[in-house]
C-alpha cells in the first residue's frame, strides 16, 4: 500500500477543485448561450408565417415584431443589423394599432411558403401573394423585401406616391409579394403617416382577395348609391320649395359622400393627385361636411326660436370645423386632426341633446332626427373600435359608410316628417288667422258683414263690374221706429228684430251678395249684376217678408216691425261714396214719403 504523501494529496484536491469551477463556468455559460438562443428562435418562430394557400387569408399582425423610430431616420442597414435586433418587440394583437405618432415604425417579420410535398409537387412555392395594409390614408409605406444574394426589393405605395400607379388597383394598399425571396431573413416594413396608425396586415391569395373585394364595392356602391339618391330627390325638394333647410341637407350630404371618398380610398385609388392636394381636398370636405352639417341642424330643429342659448354651441363647433379645415389646408396635419377628433366626438352627443330637447318642446320630427344621429354616432364608433376592441366585422368595417346612409334616408323622412308639421301649423295659423279675419269684418249679433267690410268690399265690386260691364245695384235699409221699439219692448226685443231682419237678408242673397249691417237698424245689401228692376223686386221681397213677421214681447201680446229700402243702380264711371250717397237719399226719401216702402234714386 502507498504511503499518504500529504503534498500531492493536497495537489490533486487544488486540482479537483479548479475542475469543478471549471465546470460550473462552462455549465453557465452553456445555459446562458441555450437561453439566448432559444428567445432568438422564440422570438423568430413568432415572426414567422408560413403561407399556406388553402387557407387564403393569413393575419400577419398577430407576428411582426415592432421598432419605434423616434426621429424617423433609421436606414433599412440599420434597422437590419445585430445592434437593433434586440430593440424589436413582439405583436400579439388582431391589428396594428399603435395611434397618432411622429415616428416612424419598423415591422419585421418572416415569411416561409410550405415545403415540398412528398410527391415532389410544390403546392404553394410559386404562387402570388398579396399584402394589404388596410387602412387607406397612410402617408408612407415601404417595404423591403429580403432577396438571396442579399440585398433588398423596395415596394413604396401610400398616400404620399398617390402619384404612382399602383400594383393592385384597390382602395386599401395592397403589394404583391415577388415569386421568391429569403425564407430565412426577415421582412421589413416602415410606416409613417401624420393619421393615425391602427390598420389590418393581411396576406392573401389572389383568388380570396379578388373574392372579398367583390361584395367590397358592391357594398360601397349600394351606399354611395343611396346617397347620390337623396342628394338629387332633396336638391329637386330645394329647388321646388326654396327652403334652405334643403340646401344645408344637400351640401351635408355631398360633403359626407366626398369625406368617405378620402376616408376609404376609393378618391386616391382612382384620382392621381399630388399628396398634398388630396390632403388639402381631404380636410376641405371634412371640414365643410360638419359646417353644413351643424347648419342643417340649426335649421331642422329651428334652435333660434327653440334654443336660442344653444346657437352659441353650434356657433363654437362651426368655428372648430373650420379652424380645422384650414389648418389641415395649410399643412398642420396633426393639430387638425386634433380638432377634428374634438369634434367627432362631442359633435354627435350635443345634435343628440338638442333632438332630445326638440322632442321635449314637442317638436314631433326632432324623434326622427334623434334617431338619425344616433345611428351615425353608432357607426362611427364602430369604425373607430373595429380591430382593437372588437372584430372587424363588416359592420364594424363599414361603419361610417352605413351609418352615414342610414342617417341620410332617416334625415330625409325628418324633413318630410318636417314639412308635415310646418303644413299643419301653417293651416292652423291660416286658419285661426281667417276666424280672425272674419271676426274683425263680421257683425257679432247679426253675424252678417260689418260696415269696416262694407266700406272695403264695396270698391271692390264696383271695380269688377266696371271690367265686366255688367250693372250693380245697392240697397241701403232701415227699420222704421226702431228707437221707439226698443224704448217700448226693450233692448232685448230689438236684438231680436235685427236678427230676424239679417235672417231676411241672408234668405234673399245669392252667393254673389253682400248683406252687411251698416250701423245700428240700418242695414245694406249690395247685388252684382243686378240692374234696377231686379234690385227693386229684391227690396220688395225684402219688405214684405219683413213685414209680415210677429215678435212675441209679452206672454200675451205681439208687435210687428217695418223697414225702409233705398235703391241706387251704379252709373258710368261713378265711385262708391256717391253711390253710398245717392242710395242713402233715396232711404229717406222713403221715410219721408211715410216709411214702410221702397225708393229708387234716379
Amino acid at each position: 500500500m502507498r504511503e499518504p504523501n500529504p503534498r500531492l494529496d493536497a495537489i490533486r484536491i487544488g486540482g479537483g477543485l479548479v475542475a469543478g469551477k471549471a465546470a460550473m463556468v462552462l455549465f453557465l455559460f452553456g445555459a446562458t448561450l441555450l437561453c439566448a438562443f432559444g428567445t432568438v428562435l422564440a422570438g423568430s418562430a413568432a415572426a414567422t408565417l408560413v403561407l399556406d394557400p388553402d387557407l387564403g387569408r393569413l393575419n400577419l399582425a398577430e407576428r411582426v415584431e415592432i421598432l419605434e423610430d423616434q426621429p424617423g431616420r433609421l436606414t433599412i442597414d440599420q434597422v437590419s443589423s445585430p445592434e437593433l435586433a434586440g430593440r424589436f418587440k413582439p405583436h400579439r394583437e388582431r391589428e396594428i394599432d399603435i395611434g397618432i405618432s411622429d415616428s416612424a415604425y419598423w415591422m419585421r417579420f418572416r415569411l416561409v411558403r410550405p415545403a415540398t410535398g412528398a410527391d415532389g409537387g410544390d403546392p404553394g412555392r410559386h404562387r402570388t401573394w398579396f399584402l394589404e395594409i388596410g387602412k387607406p390614408g397612410l402617408g408612407s409605406i415601404d417595404l423591403y423585401v429580403p432577396r438571396k444574394d442579399g440585398t433588398w426589393l423596395i415596394k413604396r405605395t401610400g398616400a404620399e406616391h398617390s402619384g404612382q400607379p399602383r400594383e393592385v388597383l384597390h382602395r386599401s394598399f395592397v403589394l404583391e409579394l415577388p415569386a421568391t425571396f429569403d425564407e430565412q431573413a426577415f421582412f421589413y416594413l416602415r410606416v409613417q403617416s401624420s393619421i393615425s396608425l391602427n390598420f389590418s396586415l393581411l396576406i392573401w391569395t389572389p383568388a380570396e382577395y379578388a373574392a372579398w373585394t367583390i361584395p367590397d364595392f358592391y357594398g360601397f356602391g349600394v351606399i354611395y348609391g343611396i346617397l347620390l339618391g337623396m342628394i338629387f330627390y332633396n336638391l329637386f325638394l330645394y329647388v321646388s320649395l326654396r327652403d334652405r333647410v334643403y340646401l344645408y341637407y344637400v351640401l351635408y350630404v355631398s360633403s359626407m359622400l366626398a369625406y368617405q371618398q378620402f376616408l376609404y380610398g376609393q378618391f386616391s385609388a382612382f384620382v392621381r393627385l399630388e399628396p398634398r392636394e388630396t390632403m388639402r381636398l381631404f380636410w376641405m370636405t371634412s371640414g365643410l361636411a360638419w359646417l353644413s352639417g351643424i347648419l342643417f341642424v340649426q335649421g331642422f330643429l329651428n334652435l333660434k326660436k327653440l334654443a336660442p342659448r344653444a346657437n352659441v354651441i353650434l356657433i363654437l363647433f362651426m368655428t372648430l370645423a373650420v379652424s380645422y379645415a384650414l389648418l389641415g389646408i395649410l399643412g398642420y396635419d396633426a393639430l387638425a386632426n386634433l380638432l377634428s377628433r374634438i369634434i367627432s366626438i362631442f359633435g354627435p352627443m350635443v345634435c343628440i341633446a338638442l333632438a332630445s330637447f326638440g322632442i321635449y318642446k314637442g317638436f314631433k320630427p326632432a324623434r326622427y332626427f334623434l334617431l338619425a344621429w344616433f345611428i351615425l354616432m353608432v357607426g362611427t364608433m364602430l369604425y373607430g373600435i373595429s380591430g382593437t376592441f372588437l372584430p372587424r366585422t363588416f359592420v364594424a368595417r363599414y361603419g361610417v359608410a352605413i351609418g352615414s346612409a342610414a342617417e341620410a334616408l332617416i334625415l330625409s323622412l325628418a324633413l318630410g316628417s318636417r314639412i308635415l308639421a310646418l303644413r299643419e301649423e301653417k293651416e292652423m295659423l291660416e286658419a285661426q288667422e281667417a276666424r280672425l279675419r272674419k271676426m274683425s269684418v263680421t257683425d257679432g249679433m247679426t253675424g252678417l258683414f260689418n260696415k269696416m267690410f262694407f266700406i272695403e268690399n264695396l270698391p271692390e265690386k264696383i271695380q269688377r263690374s266696371g271690367l265686366a260691364g255688367h250693372p250693380l245695384s245697392l240697397l241701403m235699409m232701415d227699420v222704421d221706429h226702431f228707437k221707439r221699439f226698443n224704448d217700448t219692448y226693450g233692448h232685448a226685443e230689438g236684438d231680436k228684430v235685427l236678427t230676424a231682419l239679417s235672417e231676411v237678408l241672408r234668405s234673399c242673397a245669392r252667393k254673389s251678395d253682400s248683406a252687411c249691417r251698416f250701423g245700428g237698424e240700418e242695414f245694406t245689401l249690395i247685388l252684382p249684376g243686378a240692374d234696377r228692376a231686379t234690385a227693386l223686386n229684391v227690396a220688395e221681397r225684402i219688405r214684405t217678408m219683413f213685414s209680415s213677421q210677429c215678435f212675441d214681447v209679452s206672454e200675451t201680446g205681439t208687435a210687428s216691425a217695418k223697414v225702409s229700402v233705398g235703391l241706387a243702380q251704379l252709373g258710368p264711371d261713378e265711385d262708391a261714396e256717391s253711390l253710398i250717397k245717392r242710395a242713402d237719399g233715396a232711404l229717406y226719401r222713403a221715410k219721408r214719403a211715410g216709411r214702410n216702402r221702397v225708393e229708387a234714386e234716379d
